[in-house]
């Protein structure tokens, strides 16, 4: 459905993935994203994105055989399923933007429902263990995941308030036709000339929506 109708353009060719390899490696730290930390490299992220999936195919596969099981985990392995899609679909999308891109909030919104999938699919299996301290464990662990991911939380909530600001400083300068704040946020000249043609064109200046 997303693909229906897709229209190759030569403006936006560059947020294309540029290989399956970058597209496999954006895709995990998408998925790793909502356990990420400020002083996480993305190759960290990367191994907990492929940890988180593979956590899920294992969980997926046993409770799907399960008759008992089925029923019950059927909603949290359509939401992880939802969250992988997205991931593939990202990547191809928007790989050849950068690795940032992957960490927008925007993003881990939808990758997060994957680190809910694993834990709505295992916590309940492992709290039916025998032995209170197998499932202490298995509580303390996912307390620890819901607590990296609200840390997380935060810190997207931080560089979102940041972009805000230098959004807004952006705006004041395209304001004033600052040509030098264009050039630095469009260095493509092809790109630049053409949103300046398209500026010249409205009369009331750049910011007015017409």
């Amino acid at each position: 459905v997303y693909f229906t109708g897709w229209a190759a353009d030569p403006s936006t060719a560059a947020f294309r993935a540029r290989s399956a390899a970058d597209a496999i490696h954006y895709a995990f730290v998408f998925l790793g994203a909502p356990l990420r930390s400020a002083e996480m490299s993305v190759d960290v992220l990367a191994a907990i994105g492929v940890l988180l999936t593979a956590a899920f195919a294992f969980a997926a596969f046993f409770a799907l055989r399960s008759r008992s099981d089925r029923e019950r985990t059927s909603p949290w392995i359509a939401l992880g399923v939802y969250a992988l899609i997205g991931a593939a679909l990202t990547a191809v999308t928007r790989a050849g933007m950068g690795i940032p891109q992957a960490l927008s909030p925007r993003y881990v919104a939808v990758s997060a429902f994957l680190l809910v999938a694993v834990i709505g699919v295992l916590l309940p299996r492992a709290l039916t263990l025998r032995g209170p301290a197998t499932r202490a464990g298995a509580a303390i662990v996912a307390a620890a995941l819901l607590v990296l991911f609200a840390r997380s939380m935060a810190l997207g909530t931080t560089l979102w308030r940041d972009y805000d600001w230098h959004r807004n400083a952006e705006l004041q300068a395209f304001a004033r036709n600052d040509r030098a704040m264009f050039r630095e946020s469009y260095p493509d000249a092809a790109q630049l000339q053409r949103y300046l043609d398209t500026l010249r064109s409205i009369d009331d200046g750049p910011l007015v929506e017409q």
